[in-house]
């Protein structure tokens, strides 16, 4: 009776495991769609993968999810979007966690492949000191997704002009540039860019909903 109660103790934890590994391919998914990646051609250009490798990964619930490799080519693409790396970020971390289910072999081959050469999070996924670098890291694309969350907010609020965005923000062409391009070398934005884009009487509702959230999340 033990034994039986214990395999469906294991049977139940492996399905939990498994709508969280499906739940965050999902918020990947969402993350494309919303970066502007609606079509499977796009989310496959983003991700620098065939489309048949892409739609197969978005839409199928594979039971040892994608692989090492495959997470690999998608965070080397150039035209992944901020707000998708992160989520895809965060799948490698949950699964060299174990929160996917699965075996101790299987994670730690899968931890190896972003530990060694050139691998893009090898330096962060090893010490204590690497780990800090990882938060660093992903504290840096954090910011720089949501300095794009307010150029999204300005395009949606009709502002699509370098002048009209201008106007806007009550910054400087310049300034306005390096915000819309996401060009930050620090990934953030002064506390005086802040200041003015706040208390310009032009600043649209969203973006004003969009610097607030960015001062929110980016407070020490």
């Amino acid at each position: 009776m033990l034994v039986f109660g214990w395999h469906a103790m294991r049977r139940n934890s492996n399905r939990r495991a498994k709508v969280r590994q499906f739940s965050k391919l999902a918020e990947i998914r969402a993350a494309l769609i919303a970066a502007g990646c609606s079509t499977i051609a796009k989310q496959a250009a983003a991700f620098g993968l065939r489309r048949s490798t892409t739609w197969a990964l978005l839409n199928q619930a594979k039971r040892a999810g994608p692989t090492a490799p495959v997470i690999k080519r998608i965070l080397s693409s150039p035209e992944l979007p901020l707000r998708v790396r992160r989520k895809v970020e965060e799948y490698v971390e949950d699964k060299i966690s174990g929160l996917y289910g699965h075996s101790a072999p299987r994670i730690r081959a899968f931890r190896e492949e972003f530990q060694t050469g050139q691998n893009v999070l090898g330096p962060y996924l090893t010490t204590k000191k690497s780990n800090e670098r990882l938060k660093a890291f992903r504290d840096f694309n954090a910011c720089k997704t949501r300095i794009q969350d307010i150029t999204d907010a300005l395009i949606s609020s009709g502002y699509t002009s370098l002048d009209e965005q201008a106007k806007a923000l009550g910054l400087h062409r310049a300034t306005v540039w390096t915000i819309t391009k996401n060009k930050h070398k620090l990934g953030r934005l002064s506390t005086k860019t802040i200041e003015r884009i706040i208390t310009n009487p032009e600043t649209p509702p969203r973006v004003r909903a969009a610097i607030q959230e960015y001062v929110a999340e980016t407070a020490d």
